[in-house]
């Protein structure tokens, strides 16, 4: 009698056991993390954005200042925001270990600010900024506006698409196996790439130089 009911409550114990192994597995993630922050800055300062997967948007407005809204995904550590002079920088901070999702960020600089993003995956996004830009993700597409300040844009696989204003400038492109694509760009021109493909439709060119090892290039405008 006594080793049945051992037996019995061996058996409950690991019933439950198991559901409640199964109730912990089944528990949600952390839900992402609304961001809406802004901090005063300078009309032509440094803006530096650094984020590894997921999107950066940034956008040039006439305020002095830097906002930000978007989201952190599901295990992200915090989103680091800083001004310090001029020089303003935001990071999204990963753990070192363990799963984490991609975090999606839009954020407004002033218009006169020069911009350094970076990212592994992230897609890079940017609009109406007038300062310089250096813009480089591993994987992530790019696409930019460019006016009277130069531009450096890189990424391995993903693909570069620049508009320019018909401003004499230097842009400077590079892919390994992504697409370029330069639309309106004057000044000086420097795009090349591996194997993708390289199409220019410009405005009147000072200097060019493009080259890719096995791509296609199309060159639609006129050298000073």
């Amino acid at each position: 009698m006594n080793a049945f009911i051992q037996l019995a409550c061996c058996r409950r114990s690991t019933c439950w056991a198991a559901l409640l192994s199964l109730l912990l597995v089944n528990q949600p993630a952390v839900a992402e993390t609304t961001i809406d922050e802004r901090q005063d800055a300078a009309a032509e300062g440094h803006v530096e954005v650094i984020n590894i997967s997921g999107s950066v948007e940034v956008t040039g407005w006439e305020e002095d200042q830097v906002a930000i809204t978007g989201t952190l995904g599901r295990g992200v550590e915090r989103l680091d925001f800083s001004v310090d002079g001029d020089q303003t920088r935001i990071e999204v901070i990963y753990p070192q270990t363990g799963r984490s999702e991609g975090s999606d960020l839009q954020i407004r600089i002033p218009a006169g600010s020069s911009l350094d993003v970076r990212t592994v995956s992230a897609s890079i996004n940017a609009a109406d900024v007038t300062g310089r830009q250096r813009l480089n993700s591993v994987s992530g597409d790019i696409s930019s506006e460019v006016f009277d300040s130069d531009l450096e844009a890189e990424t391995v696989s993903g693909s570069l698409d620049v508009s320019g204003a018909a401003q004499p400038t230097v842009v400077a492109l590079k892919t390994v196996s992504g697409k370029i694509e330069a639309i309106a760009v004057s000044g000086e021109l420097e795009a090349g790439s591996v194997s993708g493909r390289i199409e220019v439709d410009a405005g009147m060119l000072d200097r060019a130089r493009l080259g890719t090892t096995s791509g296609r290039i199309t060159l639609d405008g006129g050298l000073a």
